[in-house]
């Protein structure tokens, strides 16, 4: 799919590239910053002859792989950069078909949000020389390196999936925690956090577009924030108790890993020296426990269906066992100082509770948003005690 799109990228590149400043064709610094500066933004947003690259449309997607057939139309992708922080595909789909053993089948719209997307593409070029005179870069031939490391979220509704015809069946869950747990482990929470196309943000990764924290000693910032990871924890704990008026819940889940990747801004002092930066920074965390308790109740909509509503809650986020795995921050700026890793741990230390603290609050709101979207009756909570 994403070949098939950067060929229509590179089409509409031919019919755009015409430089604003003189560059020698040999000159790639030049032609790096006058595409930059001068081409790339009015290329995205496309002209008279050219069409736009953001959104950018495809009336139909055809593949046909040996056991699988999917066909998308009406395809759109926006926020598109050679680095992209956020790339989404909107679009009908019809799938049928087989993959490794798993039979698939649906037709309906789809979604797939992809996470700090890199595109790279080489290739030959030559200058040519226009009825007017202008000079315009031809691409002769080109060549793709595409992101398969990149996080992605998907949804397509109405998709039929079977594991095969020796599936065992799912058994109702008996009145005991451990059981409750796993019930609605496997069948909750990897559709919670998926989310549902909008209406409901994924969690995984669970994006905020920024969080500034004015702190003690230093300014902070971070821009297309995502924390990635949540899907892979494992539920801990899990203990409900029941009043006349409300359910109080308390639940933990242990995170095995947890990648932070964002656009920094920062400046302060660390270590009672003077230090800024701007650029992008990634962390990655092991064994992260987070714990949220709180209130919730049922309540009945205007079609008569019953929904959860989480009335209060905390959280908190902690290492405990854990580590801070990795700590990088690009163009950090340290001063007459030589870079110091121990100060970028130190930074994380100091930004770490703060910047947590925004994404639980988004994670719990997506979980409301979840719960007024689905009834509880369609979350299969039939197999398990009633909350």
């Amino acid at each position: 799919m994403w070949s098939i799109i950067t060929v229509v990228i590179l089409i509409s590149l031919k019919n755009v590239f015409a430089l604003t400043e003189n560059c020698l064709h040999t000159d790639n610094e030049c032609i790096t910053k006058s595409i930059k500066d001068h081409v790339y933004e009015k290329f995205v947003r496309g002209l008279d002859g050219v069409e736009s690259s953001d959104p950018l449309h495809l009336d139909k997607i055809d593949v046909d792989l040996p056991n699988l057939k999917l066909i998308q139309d009406g395809g759109s992708l926006v926020t598109y950069e050679l680095l992209c922080p956020r790339l989404v595909i909107k679009s009908d789909y019809e799938m049928k078909g087989a993959i490794d053993g798993v039979t698939a089948e649906g037709k309906d719209t789809c979604e797939i949000t992809y996470y700090n997307y890199h595109i790279n593409i080489t290739g030959n070029y030559e200058k040519t020389v226009d009825e007017k005179g202008k000079h315009h870069f031809n691409i002769i031939e080109f060549w793709l390196t595409l992101d398969n490391q990149a996080q992605a979220t998907t949804e397509y509704k109405n998709l039929s999936v079977s594991d095969g015809e020796n599936a065992s069946p799912k058994l109702p869950c008996a009145n005991v925690d451990e059981c409750l747990i796993n019930d609605r482990i496997e069948r909750i929470y990897p559709k919670f956090v998926a989310g549902i196309p909008s209406s409901v943000d994924s969690s995984d990764p669970l994006y905020i577009e920024s969080i500034i924290k004015d702190l003690p000693t230093i300014s902070y910032a971070l821009y297309n924030a995502t924390l990635i990871g949540l899907k892979g924890c494992n539920f801990v704990e899990l203990d409900t108790r029941r009043t006349s008026d409300y359910t109080s819940f308390d639940y933990a889940i242990l995170c095995p890993i947890l990648t932070l990747r964002a656009q920094y801004d920062l400046n302060g002092i660390v270590d009672s020296l003077p230090i800024e930066g701007k650029g992008y920074c990634q962390i990655t965390y092991e064994g992260y426990h987070i714990s949220i308790s709180g209130k919730l109740k049922k309540v009945t909509d205007d079609d008569g269906k019953q929904h959860v509503n989480i009335l209060d809650y905390t959280t908190i986020a902690d290492l405990k066992d854990g580590q801070v795995k990795s700590v990088v921050y690009e163009d950090l700026d340290f001063g007459n100082e030589d870079t110091n890793n121990d100060r970028e741990i130190k930074i994380e230390a100091i930004t770490r509770d703060a910047i947590m603290e925004v994404f639980m609050n988004k994670y719990i709101q997506n979980l409301k948003d979840y719960h007024q979207q689905v009834p509880f009756e369609n979350i299969n909570y039939e197999n398990v005690r009633d909350i």
